[in-house]
């Protein structure tokens, strides 16, 4: 079987790239390899009201059949095992033992998977109290633990970890977070918009623990004590980490593709190799300012799957917008984080300096430069100032 274009993933870029194509005409085959034992769907880092509320399946899909149809795509459901792009072709495994696929063009859409700690043993009883929040069946493993009188600890203070900890914390159990820098969100908030979101956090019950160095897990019985660096420990009914993720580039091995956490590739897609393009989080793309950078934000990937559509369908990519304007937002219970930010946010710089430009006990915004230069915009519970202040990133 021969594709003109096979998307290997079924999340969230391999759906807007579908889309996005068929929107501007393309005519040829799509076939989306999608590795999973169900359709494909939204996984909770993007859409989390499942677990939020402890409702639903935890699945949100992304290409009801109907519009699999519609779009006149076919989805495969087996892997990927090897790579060969000398003679365009893919290695599959599926349920009927190994195949091929060959595509005139391949997208690499394989996404992440989330960081983890070592367990001491890996023992059922104990991994069974270890959890991370990535796709639907964690989501719905952590739905039963969302009560009154659980102990649960998150760790990893960043904006998935708060979003977890602070559905946990609604919902009744007892929730610490552990974050093993000094604030909260340090990379991305302004000290005084991160010592606001710890306080707001605190009053509503949760527990913050910031400065905790790295953390040791280790089994005691049929329980897990976790102990970080700081002399913090604690012997919680579950463990839920948010540690980052890390690029599925699994398939490089054996090529001549060029990785450094996610293939590398240019403002298109493309990778260093002919007819190969890669997209989403599985990709590091040019900053535009030097180096490159890994996304999972919505609206990168948008763009993302947009000059590669054009690359597909034109034979070359729309012109590249060099400071375009990034935004995220993120509800923690209550509170509204919004975040906007610049390309020149990922570029290498030498000085840091913070601004505030709104603060009240209900909310506040401010403004990270780096060597002068505007780059991140963060409001807290401040929408109206956040939207006025966002000229100031001039995008």
């Amino acid at each position: 079987m021969k594709f003109d274009t096979l998307i290997i993933g079924g999340g969230h870029a391999a759906f807007l790239l579908s889309k996005a194509l068929r929107k501007h005409g393309y005519r040829g085959s799509i076939g989306i390899l999608n590795g999973q034992d169900q359709a494909p769907y939204q996984r909770p880092l993007v859409s989390k009201q499942p677990w939020t509320f402890g409702q639903g399946d935890g699945k949100t899909a992304l290409m009801p059949a109907s519009l699999i149809e519609a779009l006149g795509l076919t989805v495969l459901q087996a892997r990927a095992r090897c790579l060969q792009p000398q003679e365009r072709r893919v290695v599959i495994q599926a349920q009927t033992g190994m195949a091929t696929l060959d595509y005139e063009n391949c997208v690499l859409a394989t996404g992440a998977r989330p960081q983890q700690l070592d367990m001491p043993s890996g023992r059922v009883n104990t991994r069974a109290k270890l959890l991370s929040v990535y796709d639907a069946e964690d989501a719905m493993a952590l739905t039963p633990f969302l009560k009154t009188g659980v102990s649960i600890a998150v760790i990893g203070g960043g904006i998935l970890g708060l979003e977890v900890a602070a559905a946990a914390n609604a919902a009744g159990a007892r929730v610490e977070l552990l974050e093993r820098q000094d604030r909260l969100l340090q990379h991305l908030l302004p000290s005084a918009c991160s010592e606001h979101l710890r306080s707001w956090h605190q009053n509503t019950g949760l527990k913050v623990v910031t400065a905790c160095g790295a953390i040791t897990l280790i089994e005691e019985g049929n329980d897990l004590l976790l102990t970080a660096v700081s002399g913090h420990h604690a012997r919680p009914d579950l463990i839920v980490t948010s540690l980052g993720t890390r690029a599925n580039t699994e398939l490089a091995s054996d090529t001549a593709l060029h990785v450094d956490d996610g293939f590398l590739v240019d403002h298109s897609g493309q990778t260093n190799i002919a007819h190969l393009y890669a997209l989403g989080d599985c990709a590091r793309f040019p900053s535009g300012h030097g180096g490159y950078y890994r996304s999972a934000c919505l609206s990168d990937v948008s763009v993302q799957a947009s000059l590669l559509c054009s690359t597909l369908v034109h034979g070359a990519a729309i012109a590249h917008p060099e400071n375009r304007l990034r935004t995220t937002v993120s509800q923690q219970g209550k509170l509204l984080l919004q975040l906007a930010w610049s390309s020149a946010f990922h570029a290498p710089y030498r000085t840091r300096t913070d601004r505030l430009f709104d603060a009240q006990e209900s909310g506040m915004t401010g403004l990270i430069s780096h060597d002068g230069q505007p780059v991140l915009l963060a409001s807290i519970n401040d929408p109206r100032q956040h939207l006025a202040a966002r000229k100031e990133l001039d995008c």
